[in-house]
Parts: structure tokens; C-alpha cells; sequence
């Protein structure tokens, strides 16, 4: 039996904590559980599925971090929402898919939600 430690490759790596004027923080997250990911993004937003009524989805600003202050939705369902989707061609097109099993696609106005859909 020999008594050889490997020595780490990361054992001089490290990182600084992000800024907090770089974050993004105070996101009522929903409790939904599930495969999907609760998280989506694309070079311009990002979106974040939140707790309420009509499974509400966060679209934020990717260029504007900071604290989250319920600013507009999409909450066009009357079920929790399950999963979403950026338009893989279109940064500004949005599915999401419900519990009231239906899909929806949403469309971003230029400059991002500035009222709820």
C-alpha cells in the first residue's frame, strides 16, 4: 500500500468575490422543481422565473446589475411556469411553457419590459 498524495493542480488557484455594485440580488425565486433550468440567458437579458400568481418571468437588463426591485413581468399563465426559452435567431422572442399546459411565445419590446405582459 503506498502512501502517495497527488498534489492538487488547483491548489494555487482563487478568485476574488464579485462586486456588489456587480450583482444581481433580491429575486423572489419560485419553488417549482423540475428538470429545467431556472435560469436562462442571451446577450442582452436575463430571465428568472419568480414566485406568484400567473407564474410570473423576470426579464432583466444583462448591462444593469443591482438589487431586483419587482419591476415587470411576464405572467400571461394562470399556472406556475415550468420552462423557458430565449429565440435562439431572436434575442428579443421569449417561450415559456406552463402547468395550464400551454406555450406561450412572448415578444421583448426594444429596450427591454417597461410594463407587464
Amino acid at each position: 500500500m503506498s502512501n502517495f498524495v497527488r498534489a492538487s493542480k488547483f491548489r494555487h488557484v482563487f478568485c476574488d468575490p464579485p462586486r456588489t455594485d456587480a450583482t444581481f440580488t433580491n429575486f423572489r425565486l419560485a419553488t417549482v422543481t423540475g428538470e429545467q433550468s431556472y435560469i436562462k440567458a442571451n446577450p442582452n437579458y436575463f430571465a428568472i422565473a419568480l414566485q406568484g400568481g400567473g407564474g410570473p418571468v423576470a426579464i432583466v437588463p444583462v448591462d444593469k446589475p443591482g438589487r431586483y426591485e419587482s419591476g415587470p413581468v411576464i405572467s400571461g399563465h394562470t399556472a406556475a411556469v415550468l420552462d423557458f426559452e430565449f429565440n435562439p435567431f431572436d434575442d428579443s422572442l421569449i417561450s415559456t411553457a406552463s402547468e395550464d399546459t400551454t406555450i406561450k411565445v412572448w415578444g421583448i419590446p426594444e429596450g427591454g419590459l417597461t410594463e407587464n405582459l
